[in-house]
């Protein structure tokens, strides 16, 4: 997200943020990025509207559905939704890809307020969405409307980098990808650390050093452990909020509430729990400067 100095070449306002499966990607763009433009936004967005969606296995429904929300101020617009799908379809078949521009430049206030596009989990346009040409119109309607010069709309995806492939089918987007995508890190050890101690110190608790350090353990280096980090934290924070300050074997309750929430790497953890991620569950996040990464309990 930059605001191009005078004469420079006009790059679309798209800000790709890569990593792979479970390394944050999502709480990044969530919980770092999106606060930070409102702490400190740039010139050209004083004052956005945020639309945060994920595909699914419709991407022009869900779209539709997050601007319909921002035209009506319904949060559930199904006629408004249905015109607007309606409208970028046909954009599509006549080959203009123009809809979301002109939705965007359309929607009240869009003068001062603009908007910018959340896509969470872009990938699902390519893992949940069967039908290619419905993937090639919402693609090159946000790539349109990224381009534009009126700037009522700009973009930010979160991307998993084993879908990087995939992207080459529209060159356009790939080339954005390649020029002004951001990679997530892994964490460190002691990013892990403070993301598991510092939320609970500014609520006045603190986690003991042998739960951080197992947690710490658990995670580290390992593909995917963020969700699961987060949903063991959540656990602890749980017991800790009800006032549960059993003792086992001089441990505290926390190091049980870590223990019961799936031990090693969360081998007891079941499926079902992957399969039901939800908003509320993005939770290791970037809060303020780009390196110091918290955790956000319920």
């Amino acid at each position: 997200m930059h605001e191009p100095s005078p004469g420079a070449e006009r790059l679309p306002r798209l800000l790709p943020i890569i990593g792979p499966s479970g390394c944050g990607k999502s709480s990044v763009a969530r919980a770092g990025l999106i606060p930070e433009l409102a702490r400190r936004p740039i010139p050209a967005l004083q004052t956005p509207r945020v639309a945060i969606f994920t595909p699914g296995g419709h991407p022009l429904e869900a779209l539709a559905n997050v601007l319909a929300r921002i035209a009506t101020g319904d949060k559930a617009p199904v006629q408004k939704a249905d015109e607007f799908v309606q409208v970028i379809r046909e954009s599509g078949e006549q080959g203009s890809y123009d809809a979301l521009r002109r939705i965007a430049d359309a929607l009240p206030g869009s003068d001062v307020s603009p908007i910018i596009l959340l896509v969470d989990q872009f990938e699902e346009i390519y893992s949940l969405c069967d039908d290619e040409g419905e993937q090639s119109v919402f693609v090159r309607n946000l790539m349109e409307a990224a381009r534009d010069k009126g700037g009522r709309a700009s973009v930010i995806l979160t991307l998993r980098s084993d879908f990087l492939g995939a992207t080459t089918h529209y060159p356009d987007l790939n080339r954005a990808i390649s020029g002004l995508g951001s990679i997530v890190p892994v964490m460190t050890a002691d990013e892990l650390r403070e993301a598991i101690e510092e939320p609970a110190r500014r609520a006045g608790q603190q986690i003991d050093a042998a739960t951080v350090d197992l947690l710490i353990s658990e995670t580290e280096g390992r593909e995917g452990a963020l969700p699961l980090l987060q949903f063991v934290l959540s656990r602890i924070w749980e017991g800790m909020a009800q006032g549960r300050r059993q003792r086992s074997r001089d441990r505290p309750e926390p190091w049980r509430c870590g223990r019961s929430a799936g031990g090693r790497s969360g081998a007891h953890i079941p499926e079902t729990f992957w399969a039901g991620q939800t908003d509320r569950q993005t939770s290791i996040s970037c809060a303020g400067a780009p390196r110091r990464r918290h955790a956000r309990y319920p």
